[in-house]
C-alpha cells in the first residue's frame, strides 16, 4: 500500500510515492513558468499547472504498480487565487504572492480597520500578497470575470476539484488569504465585508489532514490510480514542510535552510501579541489539529551563497569540476574556522522578518585588504545565522518559546553548518536527511486520515529521525556573542543609505 505526496510550488510541481514506512518509491518533476504580463504583475497558468499535475501523478504511478496507491494529499503553494467557473474551468491566470497589482486594495483594507484589527482577527500582517487583495482588484478591474466566478481557490481546492470533488481548502491554507479568522476556524465576515466580497465565492474550510472523499472514476482512470483513491486535505507549503521535519508538538520548533531560511515554531493559542504584529511574525493554524504555527525567514540563505559560488568562488567551481565534487560542499568546507570579523546584511532581495523591508539592501562590511574569499564565506553563513536568531529573539518575545531545532534542507547535509548554527543559537540543532519534507508530510497526512497510521505523532516519530544531533560547544561562545551584538545594530545604522540607494 502507498500514499502519494503532491508538492505544487512556484516553477514546479513534484509526485513523490512513499510507502508505509516512509521511503520513497517513485519520484517525478515537472516545471512550468511564471508569467509576468506588465511590470510588477506575476501570474501562473492554472490549467497548464493542472496538465504538469496530471504529467507528475501519471509518471509516478507508473513506476510503482505493484504498490497499490490508497491516498494522495498535497503541499502547496499559499496565496495564489483563480477565479474558477461551475465547470471548474479557470476563467483567468492565478495571481500570486508576489504580483504587485494590489496596493490600492490593500490600503482600503488597512484605511477600514487598521493593522491591529486585521491580526488578531487573522493572524495575518496586512500586505499586498494576501489572497483577499486579488479578489478585490479582480472585482473592481475585471467585472466580467468576477461575475461569472463560481468559486475563488488557491491550488488544494482547486485541484481537489479538478478530481471531481467538491472544492475544500485546509485552515492551514486559508490563513494565507488574510480573509480566514484562524482563532475560530472560519472565514472571516469582519474581513469579507470590509473586502465587499461574499464568502459563498470561497470553499468549503476543513482541518488539514481530513478524508474529502474519492477521486473521480474517470480522472482516476486518466492518472492510471486505482478506483476509489483517497483524497485528503493537507496545507501551505511551509507548515507541510514543518510536519515533515518532525514539528507535532506544542513548543516544538524547526529551520528550513534552503533558498531562503525560515524558523516554524508551534504552539496551542492562538496568540496575537502585539509583539508579534510589531515584528511581523503571521500566525496560522498549523496542519497538526489544534496546533498553530507563526514563521520567521530571511529570503537568503542558499540563494546568498549561490550568489558567493556565481560571482567569487571561482577557484572551489574549478576544484569542483577537475574532481567531480559539490562546489559547495567545498566552499564550506573552506571557509574560516573561527568566528569572522566581516558582517553581512542578508538582505540581498529585500528583508524578511522582522523588518519586512522591501527597500533595505545587501551589505558586506569589515572588509580589509587582508580579508579572503575564506573570510568572506564565514561571514556569510555567521550573518545568516545572526539574522535568523534575532528573528528567534522576536518571536520569543511574544512569550513563545523555541527549543531545539530539526534542521532541514541543503544545509542540513553539512556537519559544518548545522555546528555553526547550534553554537550562535546556543541551543541544539537535529540534523535531518529528508529532502522531501512536503510531499512527505502529505503522505503521512494521507496515511493517517485513511487508517495506516494509528496517529501522526506516533507516524513521525516513527519515521522522521535525525542523522545526527549537534550541540552548542564553548569554544567560541563569547565571541559569537559580542559579535552578534555588534550584527544586530547593522540594519539601522544602514537603513537610511540602503533605503536611499534603492530608489535611485
Amino acid at each position: 500500500m502507498s500514499l502519494i505526496g503532491l508538492d505544487i510550488g512556484t516553477t514546479g510541481c513534484r509526485s513523490v510515492i512513499f510507502n508505509e514506512d516512509g521511503d520513497m518509491l517513485a519520484r517525478a518533476y515537472k516545471e512550468y513558468p511564471e508569467i509576468y504580463p506588465r511590470p510588477g504583475w506575476v501570474e501562473m497558468d492554472p490549467e497548464r499547472i493542472w496538465n504538469a499535475i496530471k504529467e507528475v501523478i501519471t509518471k509516478s504511478v507508473s513506476q510503482v504498480q505493484k504498490d497499490k496507491v490508497r491516498a494522495i494529499c498535497a503541499s502547496v503553494l499559499g496565496v495564489a487565487v483563480t477565479p474558477i467557473d461551475r465547470n471548474g474551468n479557470a476563467l483567468y491566470n492565478s495571481l500570486t504572492a508576489v504580483d504587485g497589482r494590489c496596493l490600492k486594495q490593500t490600503g482600503e483594507i488597512e484605511e477600514k480597520l487598521g493593522r491591529e484589527r486585521v491580526f488578531n482577527e487573522t493572524g495575518s500582517v496586512i500586505s499586498p500578497a494576501w489572497s483577499i487583495n486579488k479578489i478585490m482588484w479582480l472585482k473592481e478591474n475585471e467585472p466580467d470575470i468576477y461575475k461569472n466566478t463560481w468559486k475563488f481557490v488557491l491550488y488544494e481546492d482547486f485541484i481537489i476539484q479538478k478530481f471531481g470533488l467538491e472544492p475544500t481548502i485546509s485552515y492551514s491554507l486559508a490563513g494565507l488569504t488574510m480573509a480566514f479568522d484562524s482563532g475560530n476556524k472560519s472565514w472571516s465576515e469582519l474581513i469579507l465585508d470590509a473586502a465587499g466580497i461574499d464568502s459563498r465565492l470561497l470553499s468549503r474550510a476543513v482541518p488539514s489532514g481530513e478524508l474529502v472523499g474519492e477521486i473521480n472514476d474517470r480522472v482516476a482512470d486518466e492518472l492510471g490510480l486505482p478506483p476509489k483513491t483517497k483524497v485528503v486535505t493537507g496545507g501551505f507549503d511551509q507548515a507541510m514542510s514543518a510536519l515533515g521535519g518532525g514539528l507535532v508538538k506544542d513548543g516544538g520548533s524547526t529551520l528550513c535552510f534552503g533558498t531562503i531560511e525560515c524558523v516554524t515554531t508551534a504552539f496551542s493559542k492562538f496568540n496575537t501579541d502585539p509583539v508579534l504584529l510589531k515584528y511581523n511574525h503571521p500566525i496560522y493554524c498549523h496542519v497538526i489539529k489544534d496546533l498553530y504555527i507563526t514563521i520567521a525567514w530571511c529570503f537568503t540563505a542558499g540563494a546568498l551563497l549561490k550568489w558567493y559560488k556565481d560571482n567569487i568562488a571561482v577557484e572551489e567551481v574549478r576544484k569542483a569540476e577537475e574532481n567531480g565534487l559539490d562546489v559547495f560542499d567545498i566552499i564550506i568546507s573552506e571557509a574560516s574556522k573561527d568566528p569572522s570579523r566581516i558582517l553581512v546584511l542578508p538582505h540581498f532581495v529585500g528583508s524578511g522578518t522582522p523588518y519586512l523591508d522591501s527597500k533595505s539592501l545587501g551589505a558586506i562590511v569589515g572588509m580589509t585588504l587582508a580579508t579572503s574569499r575564506q573570510d568572506i564565506i564565514k561571514g556569510i553563513m555567521d550573518s545568516l545565522s545572526y539574522e535568523t536568531k534575532w528573528n528567534m529573539e522576536t518571536v520569543e518575545m511574544s512569550g513563545i518559546k523555541i527549543g531545539d531545532l530539526n534542521l532541514f534542507g541543503g544545509g542540513a547535509r553539512s556537519d559544518i553548518l548545522p555546528q555553526i548554527k547550534a553554537d550562535i543559537f546556543e541551543r541544539e540543532v537535529h540534523a535531518l536527511t529528508i529532502s522531501e519534507t512536503g510531499a512527505l508530510a502529505a503522505a503521512l497526512l494521507a496515511g493517517s486520515a485513511t487508517g495506516i497510521y494509528k496517529n501522526l505523532e506516533e507516524a513521525v516519530s516513527n519515521i522522521i529521525k535525525p542523522r545526527k544531533v549537534f550541540y552548542p560547544e564553548s569554544k567560541f561562545r563569547e565571541k559569537y556573542r559580542k559579535t552578534y551584538e555588534i550584527f544586530k545594530k547593522l540594519y539601522p545604522a544602514l537603513l537610511d543609505v540602503n533605503h536611499r540607494l534603492s530608489e535611485l
